[in-house]
């Protein structure tokens, strides 16, 4: 359950998200084309397009996709990754099982794609979340989904029945040149990985975005790639001595709990140590990394609430506590 940091030393760090090179992407995605350029003035983000594709970088984020992605993700975007822990939706391992493609094993994709974020000068974690995406899954997916949306609305009594692939673009029948792979990254900070959970400071109202990084990968390359929160570290702002132990974190979690009047059972899950974003000033683009513990909380509720049924009230409900490894203090 528990990872222990690597090495006993941990620096909190100034960093902010990392800025990166139009010509680059453009080099990248668009070798050889000439894309149409725009710019939103009131998010300042730029964007390009051309007849099979479009890209746009924002100071947070970068989002590309491919017209062979627009007909992959009826089946695919009501599946989410391992890390998506608030999320009910069912995870890609449940459903897309196999192991390797055809047109590229696994390993030779993680590869592959390595060598993309080194282009990048990104460090992202040696392991990720891989998950094979083939042709037959996807078409049973697809009659499912639209099966399932077509019964519920008779059920409600909808008249006439909506297409259930309004908005898509869809293919009636897949074949292995649709296949492809989607890949989930980790991103590292002087060998510590960067949570890629995102929270909001209570006090402020404002929100601090996790790391995360996806990529879709077919036989014809990237088809599609979503950036969100990438640091990139600006100094050291300060070198603690001595870090609390995966012991201690536990027990300040035990006692944050303990103070609560409540009958719900908690149970940590899972504990990773990793560096958090915090505020320090009001630039939203600048952060300190912190060494935390990342503590995944499942609460189970045992009692309802006066009034309600016991049903409606029962379930377990998730949610991440960041213990500061320095200050041993709750992040919130």
């Amino acid at each position: 359950m528990s990872k222990s940091p690597k090495s006993k030393k941990a620096d909190i760090l100034y960093a902010k998200y990392m800025t990166f090179e139009e010509q680059k992407l453009l080099s990248i995605f668009y070798k050889g084309k000439s894309p149409q350029r725009s710019f939103n003035s009131y998010d300042h983000t730029i964007m390009y397009q051309d007849d099979s594709s479009y890209l746009n970088i924002s100071n947070s984020f970068i989002a590309y996709a491919t017209q062979d992605f627009q007909y992959v993700k009826y089946p695919t975007d009501s599946f989410v990754s391992s890390s998506e822990i608030f999320s009910s939706n069912k995870r890609f391992g449940e459903v897309y099982k196999q192991e390797n493609l055809g047109f590229m094993s696994r390993s030779e994709v993680l590869e592959n794609v390595s060598e993309f974020f080194k282009e990048l000068s990104i460090d992202i974690m040696e392991d990720a979340e891989i998950y094979a995406i083939d042709s037959l899954t996807m078409q049973k997916q697809q009659e499912e989904r639209i099966q399932k949306d077509i019964d519920y609305q008779k059920k409600m009594g909808i008249c006439p029945l909506r297409n259930p692939t309004d908005g898509y673009q869809t293919k009636d029948t897949f074949t292995p040149e649709d296949d492809f792979y989607i890949l989930f990254f980790k991103m590292v900070q002087n060998g510590i990985p960067v949570t890629q959970k995102s929270y909001i400071i209570q006090a402020s109202e404002r929100l601090l975005s996790g790391s995360t990084a996806r990529i879709s990968f077919s036989r014809k390359g990237i088809i599609q790639l979503y950036f969100n929160g990438i640091y990139q570290q600006q100094g050291v702002a300060e070198s603690p001595n001595t870090l609390i132990s995966v012991e201690e974190a536990l027990q300040k979690a035990f006692e944050k709990h303990n103070a609560i009047i409540s009958t719900d059972k908690v149970t940590v899950t899972s504990i990773d140590f990793e560096y958090v974003p915090v505020p320090y000033n009001n630039n939203y683009d600048e952060v300190r990394l912190i060494p935390a513990w990342s503590l995944t909380l499942a609460i189970e509720r045992t009692k309802s609430s006066k009034g309600m049924k016991q049903d409606f009230q029962s379930g377990v409900s998730r949610r991440i506590m960041f213990i500061n490894a320095v200050s041993g203090e709750e992040i919130q």
